[in-house]
């Protein structure tokens, strides 16, 4: 079972706490293959999710005063790994579109993890703790569906690059898992969004915008496909490094 408890400021943190009612390894391992979070509890995460998002958002110091601490890295790491572990089995079930939870879940998850390990070396590290697989290795390993389907794909390649970055221990694991030119190519699709949208789009919003379609506007920037979605969960400061990072990681891969 895991419990979350979540307090900010004050004196107060946050404590993570995944429980296990029995040792058994292989009894341990087939709870593993078939783990899934009732439906309650998956609303509880994406309201907690969501509101550690906004804090992030708002405090950058959030990561390594309260999520990075010493006290709280390794609960932090368990219940990232068990939300995974949640995702994987639930996608190997059932198509996502036959989950109204799951997109909200793997949105909020995906944006946090996105936000605590980018350029930040040390709790990148934390998605290689633990044995096989470790976090990071879950990401990089969720069905194929996540490669091949667009929405899925958008919401999780932001996260293996925010990852990865910079760190050459974890870019090297993602590497053994999938191609870096993925992301490289990735990042070079909303690059060119980006270009596309400032050259034609502009006007386009603005016309929008005026004959009253101003919601819709927003609207769009919302969208996972966008450029302006991917640039929300990496900046547009690091995309350039990134994709000679990525790119010359999939050159020494080969």
């Amino acid at each position: 079972m895991l419990t979350v408890v979540m307090h900010y400021g004050g004196g107060r943190s946050l404590s993570v706490r995944p429980r296990s009612h029995s040792r058994s390894s292989s009894g341990g391992a087939l709870r593993a293959a078939h783990f899934t979070l009732p439906p309650p509890v998956v609303r509880f995460f994406i309201i907690a999710l969501r509101t550690l998002v906004s804090m992030l958002r708002l405090d950058t110091n959030i990561v390594p005063d309260v999520l990075g601490s010493d006290a709280l890295q390794m609960e932090f790491h368990h219940l990232l790994s068990h939300l995974l572990l949640h995702v994987t089995n639930t996608v190997q079930k059932q198509h996502p579109s036959k989950d109204r939870l799951l997109y909200p879940l793997l949105d909020s998850l995906f944006t946090l993890i996105g936000l605590y390990t980018l350029h930040c070396n040390a709790n990148q590290e934390t998605f290689s703790w633990g044995k096989n697989p470790t976090p990071l290795q879950q990401l990089c390993s969720l069905p194929f569906r996540f490669y091949c389907d667009p929405k899925l794909r958008s919401l999780l390649l932001p996260t293996i690059a925010a990852a990865s970055f910079g760190n050459a221990r974890s870019l090297q694991i993602v590497a053994n898992e999938l191609s870096p030119r993925m992301l490289a190519d990735f990042i070079r699709e909303k690059e060119n969004g980006y270009v596309i949208d400032e050259t034609v789009g502009s006007a386009a919003v603005s016309d929008e915008a005026s004959a009253g379609g101003a919601a819709a506007a927003i609207a769009r920037t919302l969208d996972v496909y966008s450029w302006r979605y991917f640039d929300s969960r990496i900046p547009r400061q690091y995309w350039s490094a990134m994709c000679e990072e990525f790119d010359e990681a999939a050159q020494q891969r080969y």
